[in-house]
C-alpha cells in the first residue's frame, strides 16, 4: 500500500515537472546541433540536418567514392560539369540548413538583390538557345548562360558548401573514403558468386544506407568495366 502511494506521488511529481518544450528543445539540440563551419575565411554557426538517402537522391547523382577513372576525369573537367557540381552542392545545402535557412543566407549574400537585368538576360539567352543551330553562336550562348547562372544562383562560398556536405553526408564518420578500385571489384565478384550485394562483403566498413547504395552501384559498374577490358584483350 505504501509502495503504491509512493509510486502515485512520484508519478504526480513527474507530471508536474514535465515540460514539453524542454523535451522538444533537447531533441532539437540532438538532431540539429550548432556547428561552427568556415564561411569565406571566417567562422559561421549553423544548425544542420543529416540527410536521408531519399533526400540525397533528390539533390542529384551523388557519389562519395573516387576511383582512378574519376581522378583522370577531374583533369579534363568541363565548365558545364563544374556548374552542375556547384548546383548539386547548393541543393544539398538547401536541404541540410535548418537555421539560418538556405533562403536567409542567400538573401544575406545578395541572392535576391542581384540585378534584375541579369535575370532578364538569362531568360532571353535560354529562349534564344532553343532555336539556335549547332554552331559557334550556340556555343557562345551556352557560355553566356553558364556565366549568368553562376552569378545569379550559385552564390555560396566553396569552403562553406564543402563543410555542409561533409557533415550532412557523414563523410568523416564513415569509411566511404577508404574505398579503392580493388575493393569495389573484389566485392562485386564475391557478391555475384554469393548472390548478394557487394556491401555485404565489406562488413567491417562503417557505412550509412546512402554509402551502401553508393558502394553497391559503383561496385557493379567496376565489374562491368573490368569485364569489358577482359573482352577487349581477348578480341584485341
Amino acid at each position: 500500500m505504501k509502495q503504491s502511494l509512493l509510486m502515485q506521488n512520484m508519478r504526480r511529481l513527474t507530471l508536474q515537472t514535465f515540460n514539453t518544450q524542454d523535451t522538444i528543445d533537447k531533441i532539437s539540440q540532438t538532431k540539429y546541433p550548432l556547428i561552427a563551419i568556415p564561411f569565406w575565411g571566417t567562422t559561421a554557426l549553423v544548425k544542420l540536418s543529416r540527410l536521408t538517402q531519399a533526400q540525397i537522391s533528390l539533390c542529384g547523382d551523388i557519389s562519395l567514392i573516387e576511383t582512378k577513372k574519376d581522378k583522370i576525369k577531374k583533369k579534363k573537367i568541363k565548365n558545364e560539369d563544374i556548374i552542375e557540381y556547384a548546383k548539386t552542392m547548393h541543393r544539398l545545402a538547401e536541404q541540410a540548413l535548418i537555421s539560418p535557412t538556405y533562403e536567409q543566407i542567400i538573401n544575406i549574400v545578395g541572392g535576391n538583390s542581384v540585378n534584375e537585368k541579369a535575370r532578364k538576360e538569362l531568360s532571353a539567352a535560354k529562349e534564344k538557345l532553343k532555336n539556335c543551330p549547332l554552331n559557334s553562336e550556340r556555343k557562345k550562348l551556352e557560355t553566356e548562360i553558364n556565366q549568368l547562372t553562376v552569378w545569379i544562383d550559385l552564390l555560396l562560398p566553396e569552403d562553406f558548401l564543402s563543410a555542409i556536405v561533409c557533415y550532412t553526408l557523414s563523410v568523416n564518420e564513415t569509411d566511404i573514403k577508404k574505398v579503392i578500385d580493388k575493393i569495389l571489384l573484389d566485392s562485386a565478384i564475391l557478391a555475384e558468386r554469393g548472390h548478394n550485394s557487394p556491401a555485404d562483403h565489406v562488413k567491417d566498413f562503417v557505412f550509412t544506407e546512402f554509402n551502401k547504395t553508393d558502394f553497391n552501384k559503383r561496385s557493379w559498374i567496376a565489374l562491368g568495366e573490368w569485364r569489358e577490358k577482359q573482352q577487349e584483350k581477348k578480341t584485341g
